[in-house]
């Protein structure tokens, strides 16, 4: 899991606005067809084409386990914020779960700003539900997302990690130097 992450961050510290999405890599990973998914916020009525219209909206999330409802203030991930109301991210939503969660997290440029204690408030069905209220002030350009964890009593996590915001100020995002390093050494 941390191996895609930080992958997919660097993609984004490079500049390319890609949308999460999900698959199983069955045959490959020992999970079953559908274990790996993206939800996605369809404006409308549901077509095929409203669906990758907000799939490529980046108006989603992926995951293997937990549900994550997430808004940016008030905007659907995949929003672009611009000058003024990019200086500040105000975070609402919440994760629901089969078990209690382990965290939820918010990462700004690659790197977990903010670590949430879940309140794990059982539901009506016996599922978990964690509330999600956070606010930032970001300095520079920035791209967010939330993610959540849910630890199996195996020890597995699974996951759930909606897809980016981007905040521009007026600068650009620019890439760490390990992952200018891993992407010259990959070549």
């Amino acid at each position: 899991i941390d191996w895609g992450f930080k992958t997919y961050y660097a993609f984004l510290n490079c500049g390319f606005r890609m949308r999460p999405t999900g698959g199983t890599a069955a045959g490959v990973h020992s999970v079953p067809a559908g274990f790996g998914r993206v939800y996605v916020r369809v404006d409308g009525e549901f077509t095929y084409a409203n669906w990758i219209r907000g799939l490529d909206a980046g108006n989603s999330f992926v995951t293997t386990g937990p549900m994550l409802l997430v808004a940016f203030n008030g905007q659907a991930p995949g929003t672009v914020f611009t000058e003024g109301a990019a200086k500040k991210l105000h975070i609402t939503g919440s994760a629901e779960s089969r078990l209690p969660l382990d965290r939820i997290e918010v990462v700004v440029n690659g790197d977990v700003v903010r670590t949430v204690q879940p309140t794990n408030r059982e539901t009506k069905s016996g599922a978990y539900s964690s509330a999600i209220d956070e606010s930032l002030d970001l300095k520079t350009s920035s791209w967010a997302i939330v993610r959540c964890f849910e630890k199996q009593p195996d020890g597995r996590l699974r996951f759930a990690h909606s897809a980016p915001v981007h905040c521009e100020t007026g600068d650009v995002v620019r890439p760490k130097r390990r992952e200018v390093a891993y992407f010259i050494d990959r070549v």
